[in-house]
């Protein structure tokens, strides 16, 4: 897929209009979730993935510092409007570059992803290079919190009834890694805490945990 194909104004428009809902519905879990593992207000939140920035907005309504970023320059300028005072970027995954140089994602203490945001990647290893990259621009003791379509999801037929919530792992959990065992993705482990995958159809055993 190539960038100029990711959301063109007008369905830019279209998804700002018609994901609200999703964001109203997860937007306060997501939070808490951030709260919760110990995040207070000024500290950095990277939002990948982050469209026209309707949950950028609800972050910096919560105090968070807030970067996003979006392969779409359509989402882009529509977030730099709706989100003022986060800062935005396009950036389009993976980009096989360092953390923090230009282009590639910047370090943040938490970075979150909703929307299954990493489906939209042409194959499997371009997922497991992108969980690495947001693996990487986590800062030590900080939060990665990802949803992430797979088959047992898919194949779900009470869907409605899948948590609103997101898979999060900080610190230990950071070290440990995850890998769900239905999302079948490929790849070399990735150094230290940074092997991240997680499924938000496994959100509730996960966080029962």
């Amino acid at each position: 897929m190539t960038s100029d194909t990711y959301y063109r104004p007008d369905l830019a428009w279209v998804h700002h209009a018609g994901y609200s809902r999703h964001v109203e519905r997860t937007s306060a879990d997501i939070v808490q979730l951030l709260r919760d593992a110990g995040l207070s207000a000024g500290t950095r939140v990277l939002d990948v993935g982050c469209g026209s920035g309707l949950l950028a907005r609800e972050l910096l309504i919560a105090g968070f510092a807030v970067h996003g970023v979006d392969a779409s320059p359509a989402m882009i300028e529509l977030a730099r409007e709706y989100a003022c005072g986060a800062d935005f970027a396009v950036v389009r995954l993976p980009t096989g570059l360092a953390t923090g140089v230009d282009g590639a994602l910047p370090e943040a203490d938490a970075v979150v992803s909703t929307g299954h945001v990493l489906n939209y990647l042409d194959t499997r290893d371009d997922i497991v290079r992108a969980l690495g990259e947001l693996a990487r621009a986590v800062r030590p003791a900080g939060v990665l919190a990802i949803d992430l379509m797979t088959g047992r999801y898919r194949e779900r037929n009470d869907i409605d009834e899948v948590p609103e919530g997101l898979v999060v792992l900080t610190g230990r959990r950071l070290a440990q890694g995850i890998r769900p065992p239905d999302i079948g993705l490929s790849g070399s482990p990735l150094p230290g805490r940074r092997k991240i995958l997680c499924s938000l159809a496994d959100a509730s055993s996960d966080r029962a945990g």
